[in-house]
């Protein structure tokens, strides 16, 4: 089974989802602490730029809010093991939120309005609107909650596969934090069946891994009952 084919693995999911029946998750891989200053330093720093409300306050605070999404990024590569791929490929920071939007943390709606702004506001020769500070600053305080939250989501799930026509009873997903990549093995109880196992490896194909690194996430959700069949169907392009 060619389940590290995107189109198969589709099909795959799209067959034996409703036979998916959650049995067991692993723990959030480590957090650890890379920066001596945090996102949410650089959000207060912000906050308080932004009340001062003059003209180089209100510079200093968009400043803050560049460095808030930096260090969120790279914090939520870091705890992934991705950190030294982005640097090693020299990819900016508009490559990094596609690769963030990717994986089902911002949409394209959102992220191309964070980059109007972005743009807008970094590379301008002005002083920023407030009206515009204050929504570049609800966007990236969100978009830093989310990606702390997906910090310590689980880093794999088990389902048994009932009422299977294949002969395999078990369906696991997780993320391998060492190269990195994500596994996916097929196992049965019929010991004539060879355990059915590959990798998506980040630095074969990082668009390959990006789709597989959301199902993960969204088979966590459906695990823990927060999102139905169709939902998960809808947010991985299963038709």
């Amino acid at each position: 089974m060619q389940l590290n084919d995107i189109e198969y693995f589709k099909k795959f999911i799209k067959q034996y989802i409703n036979s998916f029946d959650g049995s067991s998750k692993e723990n959030p891989l480590h957090v650890e602490k890379k920066f001596d200053l945090s996102p949410r330093d650089y959000l207060a720093f912000a906050e308080e730029e932004l009340n001062k409300n003059t003209s180089v306050s209100l510079i200093n605070c968009v400043a803050h809010l560049k460095r808030a999404l930096d260090c969120q990024l790279d914090s939520f590569f870091h705890v992934f093991n991705l950190f030294n791929l982005f640097k090693k490929r020299n990819l900016k920071i508009e490559k990094k939120l596609q690769f963030i939007g990717a994986i089902g943390y911002l949409n394209s709606r959102s992220r191309i309005r964070l980059n109007s702004i972005r743009n807008k506001m970094e590379h301008h020769y002005a002083i920023p609107e407030i009206e515009d500070i204050e929504v570049y600053f609800d966007l990236i305080t969100a978009l830093v909650q989310l990606l702390e939250l997906g910090s310590f989501e689980s880093s794999g799930c088990d389902f048994f596969l009932e009422n299977s026509d294949i002969g395999y009873h078990n369906f696991k997903i997780c993320y391998s934090i060492d190269n990195p990549e994500i596994n996916i093995l097929l196992s049965g109880y019929d010991e004539s069946l060879e355990n059915i196992n590959v990798s998506i490896k980040a630095d074969s194909d990082i668009d390959s891994f990006a789709y597989y690194f959301k199902a993960l996430r969204l088979l966590n959700i459906f695990w823990d009952r927060q999102g139905g069949h169709e939902y998960i169907l809808k947010e991985l392009g299963i038709t």
